[in-house]
Formats: C-alpha cells, structure tokens, sequence
C-alpha cells in the first residue's frame, strides 16, 4: 500500500499526541505558547509534574491547524514539515510522488501546526481532583448550620488566625491587617451584636465581609472560601473550577 500525504500527516499527529501525553514538557512556557486560554487556565492550577496526568483522557484527535489562532480549548504547536525515510523509487513508495519533495531517500511535506482539541469538562473534573488530593487537609466546612453574624465570625476569626499563624513562617510574618481584622472581630460583644445602632451594624458588617477575603487570601489554587453552592449555611474552602 502506497503513502499518501494524508497518512503521513495523520500518523504526525498521532505521535505528537502521544507524546502530548506521556513525554512532552508541560511548562508554564508551554502553556503560555501553545495552550489556549481555557486549557492554560486549568493547566496553571497544578503543577508541573502532574499536568501530563490531568490532560490523559482530555485530549481530542489531532489536525493540522495552519495559521490561525488557538482557540481557548486547543493545544497546538508549530510543525513545518513532515519528513519521511523510504527505499526504493519515489514511485513505489508514495501514492503520488508530486505531493513530496525527494531528497535521496527522504521526502517531505508541509504541515504548519499540529493542534487536540481538549475536552474542558474532563479536565476540569482531573485538575479538581488532583487539587482535592493535594489540599484535602483544607478543603471543607468551617461553619455550617447558621448564618448569624454571631456565629460566623468568631469561628472565622479563628480560622484566619490559625491560618496565619501556619502561614507565617513561609510568608516571612503575620500580615499586621489580619491581625488588626482578628482583634477587631473579638471586641465585638453580645450587645454589639444585638445593636440596632446603624453604625455598629455597619461594622459587624464590614468586619465579616473583611473575614470572608482574609479567608479567601488563603485558598489554594482552584479553591474559594464561600458557601458551598449546595447549602447557603455551610461555609469553607471549596473547588471552584
């Protein structure tokens, strides 16, 4: 059976999807350059050495993409040309020898990029469960069960200390506003809280407001600090992809 070009490029794009997969490095170069927005995006959230595992089952059949721009859920790389080794004459290799240019026993044809689309979904689902692995230590409820102010923010408060406080060490110090926020949260009394005052109503306000972003300050990538979207009175560190 003679090799057409259309072969050629199809076995290309296969090997260059294997090697998607198994081989080729997913810096963050890589990923700037070659993946499109959405995939780059997911890709970020872990690290380097696990982002060949995230993409596996992802990654759609390949196709010669040309010149045009990535689309948010492509991979895709410049190729040039696609070179063949072969015996014997031209004509008894190739199923029309006018499609190549032979030099020897090489031939070469054009492909100007080779781009997989990826389905999105699936690695939403892989990167969301390689973060649940790695933070599973974080992940889940602070608070659950209530939604008055009370409540919330004194668990809060002492939550964003113990944060800050395992925190330190890599950051260098407890950031002073966390501390000021946690202080703050703590002279806050049952009179306070049972206020009709507007400006003490303000800043009960304010203070879980300011708590929920502290918190939110230490989510991992891929995480929020928020209500769970299942249970408005349930409260921690969920994936938000």
């Amino acid at each position: 059976m003679k090799i057409t070009v259309d072969q050629a490029v199809e076995q290309e794009l296969y090997s260059l999807g294997e090697a998607l997969g198994n081989c080729l490095e997913l810096t963050d170069e890589f990923l700037e350059s070659s993946c499109g927005s959405e995939v780059s995006e997911l890709l970020l959230m872990v690290e380097e050495g696990d982002r060949e595992y995230a993409l596996m089952g992802s990654i759609g059949e390949g196709y010669d993409g040309g010149y045009f721009g990535l689309a948010p859920d492509v991979i895709g790389f410049p190729v040039g040309e696609i070179e063949v080794q072969f015996e014997g004459e031209p004509e008894e290799y190739f199923d029309d020898p006018d499609d190549w240019t032979i030099n020897g026993d090489l031939a070469y044809t054009t492909m100007v990029s080779a781009c997989f689309k990826i389905d999105i979904d699936t690695l939403r689902d892989s990167v969301s469960s390689l973060l649940c692995q790695k933070y599973s230590n974080l992940e889940g409820t602070v608070s659950h069960g209530t939604m008055r102010e009370e409540d919330l923010i004194p668990t809060f408060s002492d939550t964003l200390e113990r944060l800050a406080r395992d925190a330190a060490p890599h950051l260098g110090a407890i950031n002073p506003d966390h501390t000021t926020l946690i202080s703050e949260a703590r002279e806050l009394t049952e009179e306070d809280y049972s206020s009709e005052d507007l400006e003490t109503i303000e800043r009960i306000g304010y203070i879980l407001e300011e708590l929920f972003s502290a918190l939110d300050y230490f989510s991992p990538p891929g995480f929020c600090f928020g209500a769970h979207p299942g249970d408005g009175s349930d409260y921690g560190f969920w994936v938000s992809l």
